[in-house]
C-alpha cells in the first residue's frame, strides 16, 4: 500500500494546519452549527502536541 503514504499528506494540506478562533468574555464565539474538532489522518498512532496561542487586549 505505497499509495497510502501520501494520501494523509494531501489531506492534510487541504484541511491547513491551524484554525483562529474568538473569544468573549471566555466563551467561543462559533456559529449556531460550527464547533472545533481535531481530526488525525495519519493511519498510524503518532504522537502529537497542540499549542494554542491567546492573543489579547
Amino acid at each position: 500500500m505505497e499509495w497510502r503514504k501520501g494520501f494523509s499528506h494531501v489531506r492534510a494540506a487541504i484541511q491547513g494546519p491551524s484554525i483562529i478562533v474568538h473569544f468573549e468574555k471566555k466563551v467561543l464565539l462559533l456559529g449556531t452549527w460550527q464547533q472545533v474538532v481535531l481530526v488525525e489522518f495519519y493511519t498510524r498512532p503518532r504522537q502529537r502536541e497542540i499549542i494554542l496561542t491567546f492573543i489579547g487586549d
